[in-house]
């Protein structure tokens, strides 16, 4: 099955993978900050807005603030579909099929450049359209965030940097304690390592956004959608070599068990002939 060509998470080919899903993240996290001054890749601090807006009676702004969330789960619910769901039934999860969405996503908020519906890009968090590009964001982070914890079986999270800093503390902790020929050592640190990355790539994406953003508004969202293209063809190109070897494997395999079989044949001929 698809999934088992991820399962090797510090594999060259998927640390590529990671990486780019975590400059795309930082990206779009830090246009969405430019844009409608909130964060989009994670939701810890809606949690906090809502609780304040209460308590200052704000009950709407509670509500506006309390769906951003829900869209985020919206996005992990629908990856969850696409992924899980398949997986659970035995079939192939469509990880293709929710790039491509998350690239059409991105042009969608491309096209508010031209059409006005998104408004004016970094004015105030305050009219619908505004919410509807913070609400598109947040669903977008949501689905790849589940696509890929999903396939990994939670191993990896690109859209947010808690967990994984959180990992990377907890395995330092299991590294300094365990003995230098322990080959759990070896693998805790090359997870670690990877983390480190991932956190890296988060900023990169980040600091490359804010230099977009300052000479474009959401013309700016083209580049995550180019990242989303560019992974539809790398994660195709990683599942037909995958397929590939598999295939390749298979045969070999079945030569092997043929050629077995016919040499016991030939002994079986020759003890009958003595």
């Amino acid at each position: 099955m698809n999934q088992e060509l991820f399962k090797d998470v510090v594999a060259p080919r998927n640390q590529l993978l990671w990486i780019l899903l975590a400059i795309q993240s930082g990206f779009m996290n830090a246009g969405g900050l430019l844009a409608c001054h909130q964060f989009v890749s994670h939701m810890t601090g809606y949690g906090s807005n809502v609780g304040v807006a209460f308590a200052n009676r704000q009950y709407m702004g509670a509500l506006e603030m309390a769906m951003a969330p829900l869209f985020f789960l919206a996005g992990a619910i629908f990856a969850g579909w696409l992924v899980d769901r398949r997986m659970i039934r035995s079939e192939a999860p469509r990880i293709e099929a929710g790039i491509i969405i998350l690239a059409a996503l991105n042009m969608f908020i491309y096209t508010g450049e031209f059409s006005g519906y998104l408004g004016t890009f970094g004015e105030p968090l305050v009219l619908q359209r505004d919410f509807l590009l913070l609400f598109v964001l947040c669903f977008a982070c949501g689905l790849q965030n589940g696509l890929f914890t999903g396939v990994t079986q939670g191993k990896i999270r690109t859209t947010h940097l808690t967990g994984p800093i959180t990992d990377i503390g907890l395995n330092l902790s299991r590294i300094l304690t365990l003995d230098k020929n322990d080959p759990n050592r070896k693998r805790e640190s090359t997870m670690n390592w990877l983390r480190v990355k991932i956190v890296g790539s988060f900023s990169l994406g980040s600091m490359i956004a804010a230099l977009f953003f300052t000479k474009l508004s959401y013309e700016g969202f083209l580049v995550p959608c180019a990242i989303s293209l560019f992974l539809v063809w790398y994660v195709r190109f990683l599942l037909n070599q995958y397929r590939a070897g598999h295939a390749a494997t298979a045969l070999a395999q079945h030569a092997a068990a043929h050629a077995a079989s016919a040499d016991a044949g030939r002994r079986n001929l020759e003890g009958a002939s003595l």
